[in-house]
């Protein structure tokens, strides 16, 4: 069972790499948007925007994955939200 457990955590470990790689491009692209929100007057927040990505990123999902997707986001969203506000202060 150790064993397993061991190949497990490897995979879970690529995962996590692949994830932060993700998240590092997806922080990359929101400063971007940051940028063109301050040369547009928009604000950082859009709730709206952020509500329709969470209904369709759970509306194939039921059960439990669905109750574990939304605050993902939603944690994804005030950090993104949190770094465009540091870009949009600095500009």
């Amino acid at each position: 069972m150790e064993n397993n457990l061991d190949e497990l955590r490897d995979e879970i470990d690529i995962i996590d790499g692949e994830m932060c790689g993700l998240f590092i491009k997806r922080m990359e692209i929101a400063r971007e948007i940051a940028v063109y929100k301050k040369e547009n007057g928009l604000p950082v927040v859009n709730l709206k925007r952020e509500s329709e990505i969470i209904e369709k990123l759970t509306k194939n999902q039921s059960g439990e994955m669905a109750f574990y997707i939304k605050p993902l986001f939603q944690a994804i969203f005030g950090l993104s939200s949190a770094y465009q506000g540091n870009v949009i202060a600095k500009l």
